[in-house]
């Protein structure tokens, strides 16, 4: 049986693709909340009045 050898950089193209769509997904899914509020809300998603 033949062993398969994975190139030193592809590991950590992956953890590093991985990251990039967390913090994209995470940057989206707080923009929609923070835009769907009709009130002025602040970074944290709360209205102070």
């Amino acid at each position: 049986m033949q062993e398969r050898r994975v190139p030193a950089w592809l590991p950590g193209v992956g953890v590093g693709a991985a990251l990039a769509l967390l913090v994209v997904w995470s940057f989206v899914g707080r923009w929609t909340m923070l835009t769907e509020s009709p009130f002025p809300v602040g970074i944290d998603g709360y209205f102070y009045p």
